[in-house]
């Protein structure tokens, strides 16, 4: 079962609708359909959110749904590398300046 899956089966066990469970979490209830057909994720401050709102650990909201940790792992690979060429553009830059500064 994927995670949109037990979204809305959770949802559904717990007599809510997509517009109850919007207003709980501060979003729209096309988050929450894109949530429940897998169009989008939810982040991890939703998931929580989601967690205790069905009353179900992080773990089984997201046990077994490849595709999601797949999209993490992506998700986390793109900001280390964006992180990593922060640093070598500030490296970079201090170098210029300081290179700049000396030769005035």
């Amino acid at each position: 079962m994927t995670i949109g899956q037990r979204l809305a089966t959770a949802r559904q066990h717990g007599n809510l609708t997509q517009d109850n469970v919007a207003a709980k979490l501060h979003v729209t209830r096309q988050t929450v359909s894109s949530w429940e057909n897998e169009r989008t994720y939810p982040d991890i401050t939703s998931l929580v959110a989601l967690s205790s709102l069905y009353q179900l650990s992080l773990d089984d909201l997201i046990r077994e749904d490849a595709d999601m940790v797949k999209a993490w792992q992506g998700k986390e690979a793109a900001l280390r590398d964006a992180a990593i060429m922060m640093r070598v553009s500030l490296l970079l830059d201090v170098g210029f300046c300081c290179f700049s500064w000396r030769t005035k």
